[in-house]
């Protein structure tokens, strides 16, 4: 009965409380473009959400943030919940990789076009990557940090899946330091194409692993070694 009463809270508030977050972050932005106002306001959304949902977050981290420095942040995917809980267990202002089809969606797009969402084209071929990349340094210019799902796609099982190397690519590039950030119990709180049926979701926040003097040859090496310690990490939490 529970699963079904935060199920339906979800449907009911959800959509609600995003469209009103949504349209904030539209006026804010155009308000005062260079302000903290959104980030606070994404931070908001996130507690709001995870608590509508019946869902508590723990979050230890291994490392402190710099608030000069801009980092590119890994976390795996399992669920609805990890944007929720990424902003809430992040202490810098992030911002995403999202799919070009959400920038479609009325106000959602709009609002993550305003504060500065990377839009990512799946189909953008060969020039991709240089998209990305220009869309990369416009997100550190702004002292923002960059948050990724290497994955692609949720897991349906909460075991972590192939990364992609784009992510490490850019982090090299630019050389930038990554942030591991490990979730684990999303996957049971709200399954993939499952009802919400809340409980405890773990964030780690793994030390910053530097990418000062890597280049492209290192990508598969450090893309390989980042998801096996950030899948042991998921066991570890997992476990209890």
């Amino acid at each position: 009965m529970l699963t079904f009463i935060r199920s339906a809270r979800a449907i009911a508030l959800g959509p609600v409380i995003t469209v009103g977050v949504c349209t904030s972050l539209i006026v804010v932005s155009r308000i005062r473009p260079d302000s903290q106002s959104p980030d606070k306001i994404l931070d908001w959304w996130g507690t709001t959400m995870l608590r509508v949902c019946g869902t508590k977050l723990e979050v230890e981290s291994d490392m402190e943030f710099d608030d000069t420095q801009s980092y590119v942040v890994i976390s795996n995917h399992q669920s609805n919940l990890d944007i929720m809980a990424n902003f809430v267990a992040a202490e810098i202002p992030i911002r995403f990789l999202a799919k070009s089809e959400l920038f479609k969606v009325p106000i959602f797009g709009a609002s993550i076009r305003a504060i500065g969402m990377v839009e990512v084209n799946r189909r953008g071929g060969a020039n991709q990557l240089r998209q990305l990349n220009d869309a990369a340094k416009a997100v550190i210019g702004r002292s923002h940090s960059l948050m990724v799902y290497p994955e692609g796609t949720r897991s349906r099982d909460g075991a972590t899946k192939r990364f992609k190397k784009g992510a490490f690519l850019i982090a090299i590039e630019g050389q930038l330091p990554i942030v591991p950030m490990t979730i684990s119990g999303a996957e049971l709180a709200w399954p993939a194409g499952g009802l919400v049926r809340g409980g405890t979701v773990r964030v780690h926040i793994g030390a910053p692993i530097s990418t000062s003097g890597l280049t492209s040859d290192d990508v598969s090496k450090l893309t390989l070694s980042t998801q096996e310690m950030m899948e042991s990490t998921r066991q570890r939490l997992a476990a209890g």
